[in-house]
């Protein structure tokens, strides 16, 4: 009788603690998920099925300070805060391959983008490859995005075009810091950067077609 009413204790003390968790303090997080600005109407094209080329994405390359779910500000010096509370809602890399894709898609009529991992019986024209060298977010209000673009041919021919982009945007927080106001500024970003790509990709293709 005296161990069914420790197991009891033991089972009553448990279950009061995680309502306490659940209920008492811990602050919720927050996430947040970069999105397209760009129509949601894709672009008409005159293309039969049969004129449809295929772009591979290949998976977008960033620092690995950037792959982990909390929003990383540079605060000084040489020193990256993660916030506490502020997060992804799915890993960045991923966000910014399906944005590129769904942008490219709706700008490059005739042309569409397949992400990595390739079906083995797909036949791609061009595979696209995507850098970051920096997505960040400084202390002093200002939001940067910096990387390089290639396109190779097929699925795994040699590289035959080349760009970079080197972006910033300006943003402004009642109070520091604002997470909403900081991930808006990153989504700005990412519609200038995408913007850049269609129109130079779009150049760099019109100049294949003319060979």
């Amino acid at each position: 009788m005296p161990r069914i009413s420790a197991l009891t204790f033991v089972v009553t003390a448990i279950m009061s603690s995680l309502i306490t968790y659940g209920c008492g303090g811990s602050k919720p997080a927050r996430f947040y998920l970069l999105q397209s600005e760009a129509s949601d109407q894709r672009s008409t094209s005159s293309s039969d099925a049969g004129d449809i080329m295929l772009i591979g994405m290949m998976p977008v390359s960033m620092p690995d300070y950037l792959m982990r779910p909390q929003i990383a500000s540079r605060a000084g010096g040489h020193r990256i805060e993660y916030a506490e509370y502020d997060r992804w809602a799915e890993p960045l890399h991923d966000t910014i391959a399906r944005l590129v894709s769904h942008d490219l898609e709706e700008d490059l009529p005739g042309f569409w983008i397949v992400a990595h991992p390739w079906m083995a019986n797909l036949e791609l024209e061009y595979r696209l490859n995507l850098e970051l060298e920096q997505f960040d977010l400084y202390e002093d209000g200002s939001a940067v995005l910096k990387g390089t673009w290639s396109v190779g041919a097929g699925r795994a021919g040699s590289w035959i075009g080349y760009g970079s982009f080197d972006l910033s945007e300006r943003f402004e927080e009642e109070k520091k810091p604002d997470y909403p106001v900081r991930v808006a500024a990153l989504n700005r970003l990412v519609t200038r950067m995408n913007r850049q790509l269609v129109e130079e990709v779009r150049a760099f293709l019109q100049t294949r077609s003319e060979r």
